[in-house]
This record gives structure tokens, C-alpha cells and sequence, in this order.
């Protein structure tokens, strides 16, 4: 069967990738992504709801609030702009135009109990801070949905190191903090090695009393202290030890966030803010799978933001306004997420039951048409007794504003548990906490996920979905259309759609058995094609279908709907991308023998040759450096010559006489 042993020369095209290796990344030079501030496509959105808060200023009797974090800062943060740069804008945005906090109302609120008496959340300083509130102004909250408290968290480092009995420290501000911010002594202050909110067995930390503080400059001031203060953070005791140069030091403050109700720093990133008014909101953590029992580690998801802090996926600078760097208030949400809040129509996504099927994907806080969710009835476990209710799938995209610190487009797969938690799915095969690129393909309790590409200019993306068992009397969940919907959803490609014939596995054998649909197993053909040429390892199928449709009569009909071959080399990834049909006539008798007789007609309505450049799939734009692969590429005839075949129930095996390639088949119909 000359279509096996033609499909692809698999060490020459190999080898051609190094001719296209020169000048590649001149050749798919490209902007970067929008820019902080550009304009929303949520901005003239009418919200269906609105729930403006009260920002309250509280601060103790011994501290001033922060001059560079005033009332006109929080004011901006917390309005909206047309374009997307402020904590308002975050969550205008992130909603797709649904949700907004515009409305909202900051007041500065000084207390007359000293700074250490709110800043431990054991004497409950948001519960003292809303009683402040209450007693200074008459709010209407009938318009309001509750108060969310800022307290100063004044923050620095040490500059040089410390000794046990030392009692001068000098300290070096950061973030938005500044000399002036830190309270009149007395007032306790923490050293910790870890700058955690929340020492654990990994966290060196102690209580320091400041008795005085002398002013070095805006950047920098020397503390004297008492060592070892019982009064300090959870007014635990702390016994006084030594502590290297660049020790985090702060005064004593603690964030709690839940529904309706929080409390945190004004010093901290917008992303944490957005983090935190997130459980305000109501949301949980979110969490991935490989720790599936403990919160965070999703870096696609604001409700696990900060342990992805240090990472490329969340890149929260150590210096924050004032010093001339970008703020970023994102990560976004995974789509789990937006659903509890309903801020994804019903006919942006679909489900995805049986059969195969392609879909084309719009990434997430885009503007524009394409499915922004989809999900698979995965049952799978997760932990402790919690198991999955169905598999999401969808699209993030550098282009939307808050998903900018993302290493590149992606593909990203979740698992919702019957707890209601989202798990980013994060092994190896998954892409890990990077997600799935162009060519990608995850394989689940049978159900397979194929990457067969994505644009980063456009934010889109192309998936095709295979069931574990290509069941009969099943039909494909398109898409709903409703009139409510701001975009229009295209409909999915269904070119391995079953019949309703009901076959029975193991109940037809033999030459009987081969009429029907059938969806090559891809991956299985492109390893052993792999192998036989010495290139194992090399290739794999890069998504896409390849169906072959046989009737009672001998017909054929043989499709390669965005058939995908990936290849790899020191030069980089490369994949050809087939599309085509064919029909004609084939033969096949008892003794397992098989031949394709006649092409009637023949097809090739596309052939894309793409690289890989900045992670991201491209087609190859210059004809020069195409020549030398399209050299490589097969004759336009899918089907021909002899082989053997066996066949029962719902499985075809295709071997060719002239190479001996095993191509394994699933019946769809």
C-alpha cells in the first residue's frame, strides 16, 4: 500500500530542517502583545451587575497613612477606564462586560487605638476597622455590596547582616513603602526569611519592639529595637537569632479574605487585590492536579495567583508604583471560574459526548467569535474521594490584557471536581504548568485531546476531540444559539461523525466486518511509520483526522481533515499539515488479503508547512525556504497498492505488504 510507505520520507525531511533553520526568526518577527493600557472591547458594555464597594483607609492612632498610596490612588484603581489598567478595569474585563465594581467609594479611616491593636487578625482589625467606618460616616448601604479595609503593611529589607544581641537594624524600604510609612514607636515589627503572612516550618521569624527609628533618607532607615518581643505577630514569643543581609522585615499585619468580607495591605500588588477580592466575590482557591489536596499551583488562574509570583506566568515585580515599573493585576480566570458567576453564554460553549470532532476555540477575554469553553464527561479521580464531573478545555492568549505574563498561547486543560474546585491538569503530556501548544495531544481515561494549531495574532485555536469508544446511537452537542449572545459561535466540523447502526464489538469478524466508517488511530501509525524509517522519536501526529468511509460494494471515500505530522531536530519543530480526498474503488476477500483497486477521483485541497518559532506553530511564509521540504512531501494519492488486513467488531488493522507498517483503525460508523 504505497499511501503507508508514501505518507512520509521521514530522516530526508528531517534532515531539510536545517536548511529552514537559518533566518527563522527574522522571517516570524511579530509584535508583542497589546499594551497595558489599550482598549478594552468591554468598555461600552452594560453590566448586568453591579456591586460597588467601600474602600476604607484604616489606620492606627500612630500612623499617618501612606502619602504615595492616598485616597486619588485607590480612587483610580477602583474606576474604570476605557482601556485596561486598573483594578476596576480587571474585573469589567475578566466578566467579558457583565460584572463591574464602578461606583465604588474610598474613605480614610483613623482609629484611636495604636497600629499594633489592627494589624493582627486574632483582635479581628477588620471587624475594628468597619465599626470605625460606621462611627465616622452614615453610609447608605443599601447601594454599596460591603466594606473592603487597606491597612498600611510598611515593608523593607535589611541591608546588612544581623546578630543575636544586635539592636540597630538598618532597613531598606520596597514596594510601595517609603521611610515615612512605618508608625510612631513603640510598634512591633517582624522579621521573617521567608516574608510569609503565615510562618510555617520552613519560616525563620521573630518579633522585634522598635523603640525608635531614624529617618536615612526616602529609602532607607535604622530601627532600634528590643530582641525577642512577646507582644508581636499572633503574640507569639519569639526567641532572637541571626539573620543574614536581605531579610524581609515588616510591621504587623495579616490578610483575610472570604465572602463579603476582607481585609489586607495596601502595599500589595493589584494581583493580589483582584486575588483576594476574589473570595470576596465568593470564589475558592483554585488548585492543580499533581497536589491536588492543598490550594494554589494553578498558574492560569487569579484564585492560585501568588504562588505563581515568582514565575514567568505572574510576573509581580518587587517594586510597585512610584518606581516607574509595570503593574500587573492579572492572571485571568479559568473558565470553571467565569461559570460560577455565569460569565460564559451557553452558546460559547459546548460538550463534547462521542464520535470525533473539531472545534475552533476563541481565548478567553476576547472579543470575537469561536467556543470559549469546551467540556468532555470525564470521570476520572482526583484526591482524597474527590472525582472529576467533566474535563474543561480552552484558550488563553497573551493578547488579553491580563493574560500577558503567560509564557505563550496555550491550550489548557482542568478537571472539575464533584467538589466544586478547579485542577489544572499539569502532568508532562498536558504541557505542565505551561499548557498545550500547536501539535499537542492528551490522552484521558481514553478521551484524546489534539492541539492542532493556534494563532497568537488572532487568539484563536483549533482542537479535535476523539471519544475512548466511538459509541453508536450518539449524536455531537453543538453549540446552542441564544439571542442573548455577543458573539457567534462557528459550528463544529464533524468529519468522523457516527452512524446510529448498531454494532456489536466482536460480533463481526472478517471480510463482513470491514464496510463501514472507520478513524485512524493516528498516533499509533505515525510511531511505527517512525520507527520503520529509523526516525523513532522524531515524529508524531500533530492532530487532525484521518477517516476512511468503506461500502458493502467496495466504494471508498479517504479524508485527511487537517492531518497533522510533527517532527522534531536540533533546529526545531516542524509539522506538515494535510487536507484531502479521495475516492475509489478496493477489494478484500476471507483470507484477510486487501487491495485498493482504482482511484476515481482525487483532491489535496491544502498542504501547510508550519515551524515552530517562540513556542508558537507558524506556516513558513517564503516559497525559498519551503522549496527544499515540499520536495519531501508525498504524491497526492492516499490510497494504493496490497496488503492484509484483520478485522473485528470495532477495530481494523491495515498492514502493508511493501513495508510492513501496521495502521490500527477505530470504527465510527
Amino acid at each position: 500500500m504505497g499511501w503507508i510507505r508514501r505518507s512520509l520520507s521521514v530522516p530526508r525531511v528531517l534532515g531539510a530542517l536545517a536548511v529552514v533553520g537559518v533566518g527563522l526568526a527574522a522571517a516570524y518577527a511579530r509584535p508583542e502583545p497589546d499594551d497595558p493600557g489599550a482598549e478594552s472591547p468591554w468598555a461600552e458594555e452594560t453590566p448586568a451587575e453591579s456591586s460597588p464597594l467601600v474602600v476604607v483607609l484604616c489606620h492606627g492612632a500612630n500612623q499617618t497613612w501612606p502619602a504615595n498610596l492616598g485616597t486619588s490612588y485607590f480612587e483610580a484603581q477602583f474606576s474604570e477606564t476605557a482601556g485596561s489598567s486598573t483594578i476596576a478595569d480587571y474585573w469589567r474585563d475578566i466578566s467579558n462586560g457583565r460584572f463591574s465594581i464602578e461606583g465604588t467609594i474610598v474613605v480614610d479611616v483613623q482609629l484611636d487605638v495604636p497600629r499594633d491593636e489592627i494589624g493582627d487578625r486574632d483582635d479581628d482589625d477588620w471587624a475594628k476597622c468597619r465599626d470605625g467606618l460606621d462611627a465616622q460616616y452614615d453610609i447608605d448601604w443599601a447601594r454599596y455590596s460591603g466594606p473592603v479595609v487597606f491597612k498600611p503593611q510598611t515593608l523593607g529589607r535589611t541591608v546588612d547582616a544581623i546578630d543575636e544581641d544586635d539592636t540597630e537594624i538598618r532597613v531598606r524600604m520596597e514596594g510601595h513603602s517609603v521611610a515615612a510609612d512605618w508608625p510612631t514607636p513603640p510598634f512591633t515589627a517582624v522579621l521573617t526569611t521567608t516574608g510569609s503572612l503565615w510562618p510555617s516550618g520552613d519560616t525563620v521569624f521573630e518579633n522585634v519592639q522598635v523603640t525608635a527609628v531614624t529617618v536615612d533618607g526616602d529609602d532607607t532607615v535604622t530601627f532600634t529595637v528590643q530582641r525577642g518581643h512577646t507582644g508581636g505577630y499572633r503574640d507569639r514569643a519569639s526567641t532572637p537569632t541571626a539573620f543574614a543581609e536581605n531579610t524581609r522585615i515588616r510591621d504587623v499585619s495579616e490578610i483575610t479574605g472570604s465572602t463579603g468580607r476582607l481585609s489586607i495591605s495596601a502595599q500589595q500588588a493589584p494581583g493580589v487585590i483582584n486575588h483576594e477580592l476574589g473570595h470576596f466575590f465568593g470564589w475558592d482557591h483554585s488548585r492543580k492536579l499533581s497536589t491536588a489536596s492543598t490550594d494554589y499551583g494553578d498558574c492560569f488562574d487569579i484564585m492560585s495567583a501568588t504562588s505563581c509570583r515568582d514565575t514567568h506566568y505572574f510576573r509581580m515585580s518587587a517594586e510597585y508604583a512610584g518606581r516607574d515599573v509595570e503593574l500587573l493585576h492579572g492572571l485571568g480566570m479559568t473558565s470553571i471560574n467565569l461559570d460560577r458567576r455565569e460569565w460564559i453564554d451557553d452558546d460559547d460553549r459546548t460538550t463534547f459526548s462521542c464520535g470525533a470532532a473539531t472545534y475552533p476555540l476563541r481565548a478567553l477575554g476576547l472579543d470575537g467569535s469561536g467556543l470559549r469553553q469546551l467540556r468532555v464527561p470525564v470521570t476520572a479521580p482526583i484526591a482524597d474521594g474527590t472525582t472529576s464531573d467533566y474535563l474543561t478545555i480552552e484558550l488563553r492568549s497573551k493578547r488579553f490584557t491580563w493574560d500577558r505574563g503567560i509564557p505563550s498561547d496555550a491550550i489548557v486543560l482542568h478537571l472539575r471536581g464533584d467538589d466544586g474546585y478547579a485542577y489544572l491538569i499539569d502532568d508532562d503530556a498536558a504541557g505542565g504548568t505551561s499548557g498545550m501548544r500547536s501539535g499537542d495531544r492528551y490522552e484521558i481515561n481514553g478521551w484524546i485531546v489534539g492541539v492542532d494549531n493556534i494563532d497568537a495574532d488572532e487568539g484563536t485555536a483549533q482542537v479535535t476531540l476523539t471519544a475512548p469508544e466511538l459509541m453508536t446511537d450518539c449524536t455531537l452537542a453543538a453549540a446552542a444559539t441564544t439571542e442573548s449572545s455577543t458573539t457567534t459561535t462557528e459550528p463544529p466540523s464533524t468529519t468522523a461523525a457516527p452512524s446510529t447502526t448498531t454494532i456489536d464489538a466482536g460480533s463481526v469478524q472478517g471480510a463482513a466486518c470491514v464496510p463501514g466508517t472507520w478513524l485512524l488511530n493516528s498516533q499509533a501509525f505515525v510511531d511505527a511509520l517512525a520507527a520503520a524509517s529509523g526516525a523513532a522519536g522524531g515524529v508524531r501526529h500533530g492532530g487532525g483526522t484521518y477517516t476512511i468511509t468503506i461500502g458493502a460494494d467496495g466504494a471508498y471515500t479517504a479524508v485527511r481533515d487537517g492531518w497533522a505530522l510533527r517532527m522534531g531536530s536540533a533546529e526545531g519543530n516542524m509539522e506538515l499539515v494535510f487536507d484531502g480526498e479521495e475516492a475509489g474503488t478496493m477489494t478484500w476477500d476471507d483470507a484477510g488479503g486487501l487491495t485498493f483497486a482504482e482511484t476515481t477521483s482525487t483532491s489535496v485541497t491544502d498542504l501547510t508547512v508550519n515551524v515552530e518559532v517562540g513556542g508558537q506553530m507558524q506556516p513558513l511564509p517564503m516559497a525559498a525556504l519551503a522549496a527544499p521540504l515540499l520536495d519531501q512531501l508525498p504524491a497526492p494519492e492516499l490510497m494504493s497498492g496490497s496488503g492484509s488486513y484483520t478485522c473485528e467488531g470495532d477495530e481494523l488493522q491495515l498492514v502493508a505488504d511493501d513495508s510492513g507498517v501496521p495502521a490500527n483503525w477505530v470504527r465510527t460508523g
